[in-house]
């Protein structure tokens, strides 16, 4: 039960609405607790203690470092614990380590029942993440765990003294499987002091359609493509079958992760919450760093504030100040990449994007700058944003090197693939991918207000628009109805 599925959108949704709406304003976060509960049940029982317990030692964590004078202690142990169960879970862990975990536990203490039972949730009964997949958004998690007990200690904000509050804050059901990453410090001033406005509501309704749309309608289609290439052995693919592949990918992506993000956030705008901004059309930018300011705003954000301007300030006087300025940003890309995954091929994505963003730091990047047109610019952003989603989507480093060298469109051509393997794009994929691409770089995909002359064209255009997106709605559910939709792609991180 994803955000767009039918159960969700016409039995849990309404359900959780009312029932917020209904409930009073102190005993509305309970209402969102048993929801966002209920939906991580419904998505991925098997994973449900774990998160519970993920909850309970971050609340307690919190409240800990408030009291104890040395919170700088408290704020490690729990940052250590939070990046140990993201590393336990994403990593390829060797075989013997469940064992050595489930000795970990035996020696716990019989006496410590407590601590038995909560080590026993956090990693489960048999521990070992090379048996078992990830629970959904432990990334997102540990990073708003992470955030919310730097953020403690550094006095941006008290610990949340009810468990309630901070169990909907930390498991909000719209953003648990992909973001946005949201920080306590950015909500805790006006979350719960917000009245629920039927302004509010109805445009949440209609960024949630909008989400929907691009999910279903053109990352969907373009991912049924994309699957089928990127499966076949790269050796196997002429170079035109592989532009074709990365540059569906390249459209997929964007419209997979930026629609999921405005669903969370019009599902937050129909009970009166607010969600930070994610996407801000990325592909228009002239440069990775411009790019990065519009492409996953919350985890670019969270990285800055938590990993690059502290690497900054630790060697603000050192006399490597000018290498450590490009080391610093070559760290905190390898780190973007290992969230996703530790395998060499994210690594890999991750340091492509830091090289480039430390080259756009020198004094020569920036007199080129100036002189070479943006169009110029915009192509060398692309060229480093399409080799580098050949890196994400490639399942290992190998087949990343090999999809690359079937795109070089120079040597034998290799012979075409049977039917049943690789069947012809339909004009329809066609069709799609050209309204991506053009919404994606070109000026038409821009929202602009029209200042209407007066309230009845106020009323008209906002007829014509309701109207659209209650097509668009329509539309989107006969493709659902038909079976081709896709998990969406950061899911799984």
């Amino acid at each position: 039960m994803g955000l767009h599925s039918f159960f969700f959108i016409f039995i849990f949704l309404p359900i959780a609405i009312v029932s917020y709406l209904a409930a009073p304003r102190k005993a509305r976060p309970v209402v969102l607790v048993l929801a966002s509960l209920f939906f991580y049940y419904w998505l991925d029982s098997r994973h449900l203690p774990h998160m519970v317990a993920l909850t309970l030692l971050n609340y307690a964590g919190g409240r800990y470092i408030e009291r104890r004078e040395a919170n700088a202690t408290g704020a490690a142990l729990l940052v250590l614990m939070n990046l140990s169960v993201l590393i336990y879970y994403k990593s390829p862990l060797p075989s013997h380590v469940p064992g050595l975990l489930a000795s970990a536990l035996e020696a716990i203490p019989s006496r410590c029942a407590a601590s038995r039972q909560v080590f026993g949730w956090l990693f489960g009964p048999t521990p070992g993440a090379s048996a078992a997949l990830a629970p959904l958004g432990i990334s997102f998690l540990t990073f708003a765990g992470i955030s919310y007990a730097l953020d403690i200690q550094h006095g941006k904000h008290p610990a949340e003294t009810g468990l309630p509050g901070f169990a909907a804050y930390f498991l909000f059901f719209p953003k648990i499987i992909a973001g946005p990453i949201t920080r306590y410090s950015d909500i805790r001033q006006d979350w719960w002091q917000r009245r629920v406005l039927p302004e509010t509501s109805a445009g949440g309704i209609r960024r949630f359609i909008t989400g929907l749309a691009k999910k279903i309608l053109i990352a969907d289609v373009l991912g049924e493509v994309v699957t089928r290439i990127f499966a076949a052995q790269p050796e196997s693919l002429s170079a035109p079958l592989a532009w074709t592949g990365i540059a569906f990918y390249t459209i997929q992506v964007l419209y997979d992760f930026a629609g999921y993000s405005d669903m969370a956030i019009g599902v937050a705008e129909m009970v009166g919450l607010g969600l930070p901004e994610n996407f801000s059309r990325p592909y228009e930018a002239a440069s990775i760093t411009e790019f990065w300011r519009h492409w996953h705003i919350t985890l670019s954000a969270w990285f800055r504030d938590y990993v690059y301007y502290p690497l900054e300030w630790r060697f603000r006087r050192s006399q490597l100040r000018r290498v450590t300025k490009y080391t610093n940003v070559l760290c905190v890309f390898l780190l973007t990449g290992l969230w996703h995954g530790l395998a060499a091929h994210y690594a890999a994505w991750g340091l492509l994007h830091g090289c480039a963003l430390a080259m756009e730091q020198t004094a020569l990047y920036r007199r080129l700058q100036k002189r070479v047109p943006r169009s110029l610019q915009r192509a060398y952003l692309m060229s480093i944003v399409v080799v580098g989603w050949v890196l994400f989507r490639s399942p290992t480093l190998p087949h990343a090197l090999k999809f690359l060298a079937a795109m070089v469109p120079f040597g034998p051509t290799p012979a075409p693939l049977p039917l049943s393997m690789m069947p012809p794009i339909s004009k329809g994929a066609w069709a799609v991918f050209a309204l991506g691409t053009t919404l994606s770089f070109t000026r038409l995909g821009r929202v602009r207000t029209v200042a209407p002359a007066g309230p009845r064209w106020a009323l008209a255009l906002g007829s014509v628009r309701d109207v659209g997106l209650m097509l668009l709605l329509l539309l989107a559910l006969v493709f659902m109805s038909s079976g081709a939709v896709h998990p969406v792609l950061y899911g799984g991180f």
